[in-house]
């Protein structure tokens, strides 16, 4: 896993749009509830997108909810308090 230095610092390096997306993410929130409420944006792909490219951030592999599991247990390691 992950050590928290690392974490920190790709968390802290991440721009302001996919921050908010990985917290909506961690604290339970879909896809369709991050379009409409955290991006405001028309298209899922695009949420999907930010999304996948926090699991890259993060190398993360697995693919579907297994990779949520694993963003929310890394997440919950070292920043706790964004998860739901």
């Amino acid at each position: 896993m992950i050590s928290k230095e690392a974490f920190e610092e790709k968390y802290n390096n991440m721009p302001p749009k996919r921050r908010k997306v990985l917290e909506a993410v961690v604290g339970g929130k879909t896809d369709q509830k991050i379009k409409d409420m955290v991006l405001k944006v028309s298209d899922i792909s695009t949420v999907r997108q930010h999304i996948s490219k926090i699991y890259k951030d993060f190398d993360i592999e697995a693919e579907g909810f297994n990779c949520r599991c694993e963003l929310v247990e890394i997440v919950n390691k070292h920043k706790p308090e964004l998860v739901a």
